[in-house]
């Protein structure tokens, strides 16, 4: 959200934090656990992993790309994709 819409957003009372649900709560933390593991077989994040490998020119680099546009493809035909309220 950009800085100059929060006051507009908390004026209009359409501000409603809440918490989430046990099943919302556990892919959250099943989806980090990943991701830190992910982060530290690959040796770095995703974004290093990338966007370095891919200009120095590297062969992993470019197989790191495809395979993650192939598992975010396969995620989103799955139905993996969050909600839109």
């Amino acid at each position: 959200m950009q800085p100059y819409r929060a006051p507009v957003v908390l004026l209009s009372g359409q501000f409603q934090p809440c918490l989430p649900r046990p099943a919302q709560a556990v892919r959250g933390l099943a989806g980090g656990v990943l991701l830190g593991w992910g982060a530290m077989t690959g040796l770095g994040c995703t974004v290093g992993n990338l966007l370095s490998g891919t200009m120095a020119g590297a062969v992993s680099g470019w197989v790191f790309g495809l395979s993650t546009l192939v598992a975010v493809w396969a995620g989103l035909k799955a139905g993996w994709a969050p909600r839109r309220r």
